[in-house]
């Protein structure tokens, strides 16, 4: 009896709630609910219809700036000279107040997968090296895509480990290159 009571109430309230938003749906015309158009006064501004999108690039506009990817450049490929630019990068500066590392591991280059995807973050290799807190205790992990044609690198992630993860005693790679190259 209680659960027919209830199912009835329900079947009530969503007949209500429908003809509700059907009254209410027609009291609103669609010029109204359009707004910001042609016949409200407002000029059109950016991103409106027929008009150029942002403030550059566009005919009668300048020219837009190039987007910085944050590249930097490398010596070479010794894992001494990577380390030298990651911690002389700006990345580098700016994060360690805020997670407390004071020294670099050396860095490791892992190698693309051959996708060929057209996007540098996969089709690039990357180099990887954990930091180190002032009791020695590894807190994170930076990650950083190489081109190696250009011999440069540029941010790409920065990973916390805590002193509770079973990595946080451990270098990366955290497995040994024999079993990662089986």
């Amino acid at each position: 009896m209680l659960a027919t009571t209830f199912a009835i109430a329900m079947a009530i309230a969503v007949v209500f709630g429908l003809a509700l938003l059907i009254i209410i749906g027609h009291g609103n015309t669609v010029a109204s609910a359009s707004g910001g158009g042609p016949s409200s006064g407002i000029p059109a501004g950016y991103g409106s219809l027929n008009h150029p999108k942002g403030p550059c690039g566009n005919a009668g506009q300048a020219p837009c700036a190039a987007v910085d990817p944050g590249w930097f450049q490398v010596a070479s490929v010794s894992p001494a000279d990577v380390a030298r630019a990651i911690t002389g990068g700006r990345e580098y500066l700016s994060m360690q107040g805020r997670f407390g590392y004071v020294s670099v591991d050396t860095p490791a280059l892992v190698h693309a997968y051959n996708a060929h995807t057209g996007n540098s973050y996969y089709d690039d290799d990357h180099w990887v090296v954990s930091v180190r807190d002032a009791s020695g205790m590894r807190c994170g992990i930076f990650d950083f895509v190489y081109d190696r044609a250009h011999q440069r690198m540029r941010f790409s992630s920065y990973g916390v480990i805590t002193s509770l993860d079973t990595h946080a005693r451990l270098a990366f790679p955290y497995i040994p290159s024999s079993i990662a190259i089986h």
